[in-house]
């Protein structure tokens, strides 16, 4: 299914992505700047080869993977950090129109924590606006750019997160550079705590920590699945760990 993707950060990009209106991503501050000529210097880096294409700018991955790496040493500097990715990408206008798999898919380039949830597409504001409020209230919670939010239309597949609603996919994300992990853990269940206040529906693929119970309130026909899936399935041959968690 064709989606409309658009990256939504707060009035502050320092505290998460985009914003709740793009008109608020802000050019990137001169403290901003030097933070990142310090990391870049501090890098050691050499030439490399693979580069992420920002539009107006070539970025190589591993200046990348040093800027955040030093992130995960200075947590401080993580505000500066998306405040330049901020102005990378949303300083001037961009438009693309074409076949979804076209525009969407890309090269992440790292390792990375993340989740994403479906939404009543009515509830987008109020979750932005409750995600925004948090972080502000708890700055030492270091929040890596992008939030990302983009929209779906509802079907009729019974254990799709867009069942029967048209609805706001709303993900967050915590880059591991070099594959190192990060702290996300305070960040990741109040995220969660947000989406199952507004009737959120994690995505399947996607890490989370809801089990049958939670399934069964957010899907109306979870139970009729179930049905169908034991009849066809009886001796749980395609099951594993984790739709035991979900099944059972």
């Amino acid at each position: 299914m064709d989606q409309i993707c658009a990256c939504a950060c707060s009035s502050d990009p320092s505290l998460c992505a985009g914003a709740t209106e793009l008109a608020y991503a802000k050019c990137v501050s001169p403290v901003a700047l030097r933070n990142l000529r310090f990391l870049h210097n501090a890098s050691g880096i050499g030439e490399q080869k693979n580069f992420r294409d920002f539009g107006r700018f070539q970025v190589r991955e591993e200046e990348q993977h040093a800027t955040r790496d030093k992130a995960t040493f200075i947590p401080r500097i993580v505000p500066s950090i998306n405040r330049f990715y901020v102005w990378l990408q949303f300083s001037s206008k961009s438009e693309r129109v074409d076949i979804s798999h076209k525009v969407f898919n890309f090269e992440c380039l790292f390792k990375q924590h993340v989740q994403d949830w479906a939404i009543p597409i009515e509830k987008t504001k109020d979750s932005l606006m409750q995600l925004k409020d948090w972080l502000e209230r708890n700055p030492h919670v270091a929040a890596h750019f992008p939030v990302e939010v983009r929209f779906a239309k509802g079907d009729d597949i019974l254990m799709s997160p867009c069942y029967n609603r048209d609805s706001c996919y709303m993900n967050i994300i915590m880059y591991r550079p070099y594959g190192k992990d990060v702290p996300h853990q305070e960040y990741w269940l109040e995220y969660e705590s947000i989406m199952k206040r507004v009737g959120g529906r994690p995505h399947w693929a996607k890490a989370h920590t809801c089990t049958r119970k939670d399934f069964q309130k957010m899907y109306p026909c979870f139970s009729k699945f179930n049905s169908i899936r034991e009849k066809l399935d009886p001796t749980g041959m395609f099951l594993n760990s984790y739709l035991e968690k979900v099944f059972y």
